[in-house]
């Protein structure tokens, strides 16, 4: 949302719906990972009250994370988009969500990569454009380049159910 105030009042203008894909990106960003988030929540105190509201279920909070998701911090961008999967943030809408994980996994957060290609494979009724299953394959490999363990091993994991999944099917 953008407030536009002319000489009278402020108006709220609501953006408009984005055209959700799985395009992979124009460029490679290097893999964001957990140190990133403590450094950006130790320098960011927009950021920390965010992440601290959100993790408390604090309604409030979505709007201090959609302020920071709309300045591009990446992993604003990513719990923004985890906002859109939950009921009490009063916000739920898959296509936001993965427009949003979307935006977070271009810029490199491991986290939303992973959650993006998942999705890719999954549960293709996020995106306005189906999802091919390269993309997906693509979107787990550059997840599986983390430095977090978790989110490494089910980026693997992941690539390897993609891959069977193209050898059972006949690679189509």
């Amino acid at each position: 949302y953008r407030i536009v105030v002319d000489s009278k009042k402020p108006v709220i203008i609501a953006p408009a719906k984005p055209f959700v894909t799985a395009d992979l990106p124009s460029s490679f960003n290097p893999p964001i990972d957990q140190d990133k988030l403590q450094a950006i929540s130790a320098s960011n105190p927009g950021f920390r009250d965010a992440i601290q509201g959100y993790t408390m279920k604090k309604v409030e909070a979505v709007t201090l994370m959609m302020m920071q998701a709309n300045q591009g911090e990446p992993y604003a961008q990513f719990f923004y988009g985890l906002a859109h999967t939950e009921t009490w943030t009063n916000i739920y809408d898959k296509k936001q969500a993965c427009y949003w994980f979307r935006q977070s996994a271009v810029a490199g957060v491991s986290q939303a990569r992973l959650f993006l290609a998942t999705k890719a494979f999954k549960d293709k009724e996020c995106f306005d454009v189906p999802p091919t299953l390269e993309q997906a394959k693509v979107w787990a490999q550059l997840a599986s380049m983390s430095t977090d363990s978790i989110v490494k091993a089910e980026a693997e994991k992941l690539v390897q159910e993609i891959l069977k999944f193209q050898i059972e099917k006949g690679g189509k």
